[in-house]
């Protein structure tokens, strides 16, 4: 009996490993087919238990849960995040505003991809320094501009893309983590 139930515990785990990992593209981050959302399964859950458990969850994890996350309630929970140091160089660390959409029906959530974007198309910055998707010049403000790919689409900064897929993929792997608890007590 025990290897009936340890099998499909198992396999529900591997599923959402597989899915739920996103890498950073020139287009913003994406599932390894190229989908910008993940689909996690949970039978038998109705829209409205899946909605009221990851709202429970994701509002723990805010200080000020009012001002990060909305939603249209059992439909769609919307969350605008702020992430420090998602990633460095030298003596400077780079933080980003974010964006992350759950969306819910009977037996399935949908997460789509975590975007980020700053005040002037930057995915994270530090002051007067900005990092962008794909080559970009500076528009003469006497910034410090990286890309994490150059213009032709060769990947220049393997650093930042590593530490961007790592922050989203943890973020989520918690989420979902504690959403897949049957009791937190």
């Amino acid at each position: 009996m025990k290897k009936f139930i340890l099998i499909p515990l198992v396999m529900f785990s591997i599923m959402i490993n597989a899915q739920g990992k996103f890498v950073l593209t020139e287009q913003g981050l994406r599932t390894n087919s190229g989908k910008d959302y993940i689909i996690l399964n949970y039978p038998g859950m109705s829209q409205e238990t899946l909605y009221k458990l990851y709202l429970s969850n994701l509002s723990a994890i805010y200080i000020s849960p009012k001002d990060a996350i909305s939603s249209i309630p059992n439909s769609m929970i919307n969350i605008t995040g702020f992430a420090m140091n998602i990633c460095s160089q030298g003596f400077v660390n780079y933080d980003a505003y974010y964006t992350v959409v759950f969306q819910f029906k009977d037996g399935k959530v949908r997460i789509n991809a975590p975007e980020m974007q700053g005040s002037n198309g930057e995915i994270a910055r530090h002051g007067k320094y900005f990092i962008y998707l794909k080559g970009h010049n500076d528009p003469g403000f006497v910034n410090v501009v990286f890309s994490i790919w150059n213009k032709k689409g060769k990947l220049k900064k393997e650093k930042f893309k590593k530490s961007i897929e790592d922050y989203f993929n943890n973020y989520i792997a918690m989420i979902v983590k504690e959403a897949n608890k049957k009791d937190k007590w």
